[in-house]
């Protein structure tokens, strides 16, 4: 007699309890039964279960993103079966958006909407005792797998945002390569692990962890459903920790208070959020030093908006800027040991510099009639910063002793910080055209590298590690 495995017998105990009790499922296996989304009905299929459409249903199409209008990247045939992954479920359009798995394809598809249930779990045999022969005839659950990031292998690419969704680009030449990643977007911060292994991305109030070294893709819970009520929602900056095993972002609650959070990731599926700060100041903008040991934010728990320092579990927190006028944004030295900032007065702004340990606080410029963000270059010699002159912004240079100030941009800059490469030669930014642009260190050389983008981030090379 064939045996049955045992995951596979556990999934099947899971469906006849959701049958019998949607509420006792969700207690015994912690499946998301019962979840409603706002003009749809309750939703009934089940994470990492079986699916068929019903008859006449007009829901067959698989998109690329979980909206009505997005790309048709498949579709089921009528009779044939599905998998609902395990993926947090969107609300959109009056529907319940499953990413599911068929023929080899993964993308989003409606379980119904309005009124209208357009699938429904595979139903089991009517008889026990032809449940070994159902079993085998089973296809194995897909593992969820990650994007393709392989054009940033060897080195030298960026990644962004973009109208058409996110792309990778070689900065050596050739056109932007969008990356197929289900609808989800690249946050701002750091959503890329040190070493380069992990590449996190937003989906809906999820996080996707890219495992680039297994090639497999982990969807974090609703993230909202984690923190708990009164939430208006994150900002989507994201820092991510030495081996993804946490990442630190911030968020707002209902009553305007800004807090830091640390999402960790346990043994399977094991996830907590663990609010850092848990004050009633504003906290926002954590930014995690280069060995993920200690956080630096910003808050105005002593009055104005200083920059203080945390170890990583939120303890120790201390005050290192300490000034009665505001102090942001700020940027760690790559070793670790110091911390740029600016600090801005209603009519003027200045670049300093301090130790993270508080000590030797240093000024590097002052009297600049504003300045809006910076980024340190990873050799340590200069501070890039955004200045602005005649209501455009521009991007300057400066050596940490106040020398060498260099207008680097001779086209209008946004407003987001300057990407700098590993070996300090070139940096990425955006211009007012929205276009992503990469410019030499001296700004002798400056060239186009795609017409339109956003929150760009260095891609290391991990073909190597």
């Amino acid at each position: 007699m064939k045996r049955i495995p045992v995951t596979l017998l556990l999934t099947l105990f899971a469906f006849f309890t959701l049958i019998l009790s949607p509420l006792a499922a969700q207690d015994v296996l912690g499946l998301p039964v019962g979840v409603m989304c706002p003009g749809f009905q309750i939703s009934r299929l089940i994470p990492n279960w079986y699916a068929v459409l019903r008859e006449n249903s007009p829901g067959s199409n698989i998109r690329r993103s979980p909206v009505i209008g997005a790309d048709i990247i498949g579709e089921v045939p009528e009779g044939e079966r599905f998998i609902a992954l395990d993926v947090p479920i969107v609300c959109n359009n009056d529907a319940a958006w499953w990413y599911v798995s068929y023929g080899g394809l993964n993308g989003w598809m409606v379980e119904g909407q309005h009124d209208e249930y357009w699938t429904q779990p595979l139903p089991l045999p009517d008889d026990p005792d032809g449940l070994a022969e159902f079993a085998a005839s089973l296809e194995p659950i897909p593992a969820l797998t990650a994007p393709d990031f392989s054009l940033a292998n060897g080195g030298g690419a960026l990644m962004f945002n973009s109208a058409a969704g996110v792309n990778i680009a070689s900065i050596i030449g050739g056109s932007p390569q969008q990356i197929d990643i289900g609808g989800a977007a690249l946050p701002t911060g750091n959503p890329v692990s040190p070493d380069g292994q992990w590449v996190v991305l937003w989906q809906g109030n999820s996080l996707q962890f890219a495992d680039r070294a297994t090639n497999i893709l982990t969807v974090s819970p609703d993230l909202t459903d984690l923190v708990g009520d009164d939430f208006n929602g994150f900002t989507y900056s994201i820092q991510v920790a030495p081996n993804a095993e946490r990442v630190i972002l911030d968020g707002q609650y209902s009553d305007g208070n800004n807090e830091i959070f640390s999402l960790e990731r346990y043994g399977g599926n094991g996830w907590a959020l663990i609010n850092l700060t848990n004050s009633p100041a504003v906290d926002f903008a954590p930014q995690l030093s280069p060995d993920g040991t200690q956080i630096a934010f910003v808050s105005d728990r002593d009055g104005s908006r200083d920059i203080f320092i945390m170890d990583i579990d939120g303890e120790n927190v201390r005050n290192l800027s300490a000034s009665p006028v505001d102090d942001y944004p700020f940027a760690w030295s790559s070793d670790g040991t110091q911390i740029a900032y600016i600090s801005r007065t209603s009519d003027s702004a200045a670049i300093n510099i301090v130790d993270a340990d508080g000590a030797n606080f240093t000024p590097v410029l002052v009297g600049l009639p504003r300045a809006e963000s910076l980024s340190w270059s990873p050799d340590g010699e200069q501070i890039a910063y955004i200045t602005t002159a005649n209501d455009a912004r521009f991007l300057y240079t400066v050596d940490l002793n106040g020398d060498g100030v260099t207008q680097i941009t001779p086209i209008g800059f946004s407003d987001q910080p300057p990407i700098w490469a590993p070996e300090s030669s070139f940096m990425a930014f955006t211009g007012l055209d929205n276009g992503v642009y990469i410019i030499t260190r001296s700004g002798e050389r400056q060239f186009q590298i795609a017409a339109d983008g956003s929150n760009i981030i260095w891609m290391p090379d991990y073909s190597s590690q």
